[in-house]
């Protein structure tokens, strides 16, 4: 162990690294900014109501989603207090307001994706112009994915592609522009135990799905939808 630092006093519910830092997400409502060579806090992010779940970062902006289904965009470029000696920044808006948690966020480019777990879709919203500035609320894009199915996870492949994990334990697989639903995945797990599907990651032409309750990693074809390892990958014992 290089070091070990405690980064909150309750559950961390996510973590994201961005150069020589890190930033936690926690159930104390907060997303701190870590160093990582020293374990100096530097910064605290605050607005959240609810434990912070999913985060993604684009420049100076940051955006987190919560337990209350907020996803709240903080700008870094903006001026903010310092106490003792550690940033405080608020939040400057509500971006978008799931029913639900946010389990995932994503940027891709100048679009935001978001699932909308309870009403059974994803949200991308375009955040950037073409100069990289943030594009006012009033004429923010939004495209709608309906997946029918409470929505996990959601996340791109490539610029063409929208793709969302969902509780029946398949992978929808969307264009981008259009918004047609293209592929329905069956993800379903080896091991009975196995509860939702919960852990969603895209490499290459595969997506990675791991599930609550059983330590199995399945993964499969974006292609043609078919298992990729007979047995999975085992080992994990939760």
């Amino acid at each position: 162990i290089f070091k070990d630092v405690k980064v909150a006093t309750r559950y961390v519910k996510s973590i994201l690294v961005s150069g020589e830092h890190v930033f936690t997400g926690d159930y104390c409502n907060l997303v701190q900014q870590w160093l990582l060579a020293t374990g100096e806090l530097q910064a605290q992010f605050k607005g959240h109501k609810a434990g912070v779940i999913s985060m993604a970062m684009a420049g100076n902006v940051l955006v987190a989603g919560g337990g209350d289904g907020h996803v709240l965009l903080f700008d870094q470029s903006k001026e903010e207090e310092v106490v003792d000696g550690i940033r405080v920044l608020e939040a400057v808006e509500s971006v978008y307001k799931a029913s639900g948690f946010v389990c995932s966020l994503e940027i891709c480019e100048d679009r935001l994706l978001v699932p909308d777990r309870d009403e059974h879709k994803v949200a991308s919203l375009r955040l950037f112009s073409h100069t990289n500035d943030l594009v006012p609320e009033n004429i923010r894009d939004v495209r709608i994915y309906k997946c029918s199915m409470p929505v996990w996870q959601a996340t791109s492949a490539g610029k063409d592609f929208v793709l969302a994990l969902c509780r029946d334990f398949t992978v929808k697989k969307f264009a981008s522009g259009s918004r047609q639903l293209l592929m329905t995945i069956k993800v379903t797990p080896l091991h009975q135990e196995a509860k939702n599907p919960y852990v969603f990651k895209v490499q290459g032409d595969r997506c990675y799905v791991g599930y609550l309750n059983s330590g199995e990693i399945a993964a499969f074809s974006l292609q043609d939808g078919k298992r990729q390892e007979a047995k999975g990958f085992l080992g994990h014992r939760g």
